[in-house]
């Protein structure tokens, strides 16, 4: 008779649903499925489109709930 340890298949799935949601919500080198994320100084980076003309850099981005004045935009080399 074959002796059977019930907890190990549990703690296997319990090891599984770890690393997918830790997955989930880590960013990684491809991004993260969440639309925005929190950078490393706190601060929160949307999603954006960006385009440039002979005249100007255009930025869209949709961030519900904000209002242009409150945006400040930082560009770092």
């Amino acid at each position: 008779m074959a002796t059977r340890y019930p907890t190990t298949s549990i703690s296997g799935m319990h090891r599984a649903m770890d690393r997918l949601v830790n997955e989930a919500f880590s960013p990684s080198h491809f991004g993260t499925i969440w639309p925005a994320q929190t950078s490393h100084k706190g601060q929160v980076l949307a999603p954006i489109d960006a385009y440039a003309t002979d005249d100007e850099v255009v930025i869209l981005a949709a961030i519900p709930g904000v209002s242009a004045e409150d945006i400040e935009i930082n560009i770092e080399q």
